[in-house]
């Protein structure tokens, strides 16, 4: 069986790390309160909190092999980034947490 989410690649300091989102990975990022439709609505809207981002974009790039990797050290990058620089993180966040499928149809996203 096919994963419900689709593998992505997120840059992180040169390196490609692929990473596929579970349901264990977005349960441990809602856990922290994190309301993930939120998120992803208020990253649209151009209203990210940018802490969540950090949080969520940590919990897959460490489930993606990414050793050493702070929130902190995420969480400045996007700080101090153009939007130019934030656009892939956040591209690959929002596919991240996107499913691939829905009753058997791939999403637009997947396309």
């Amino acid at each position: 069986m096919a994963s419900f989410f689709r593998e992505i690649m997120i840059a992180w300091k040169g390196v490609d790390y692929p990473v596929t989102a579970s349901m264990r990975l977005l349960q441990r990022i809602e856990s922290r309160g994190i309301s993930l439709p939120s998120m992803v609505t208020n990253i649209l809207r151009g209203e990210a909190q940018t802490s969540h981002m950090a949080y969520a974009l940590w919990v897959l790039l460490v489930s993606a092999g990414a050793d050493g990797v702070t929130e902190e050290e995420i969480y400045a990058v996007l700080m101090g980034a153009s939007p130019e620089e934030i656009g892939p993180l956040r591209d690959g966040l929002i596919l991240a947490l996107s499913p691939a499928e829905i009753d058997g149809k791939k999403t637009d996203a997947s396309d």
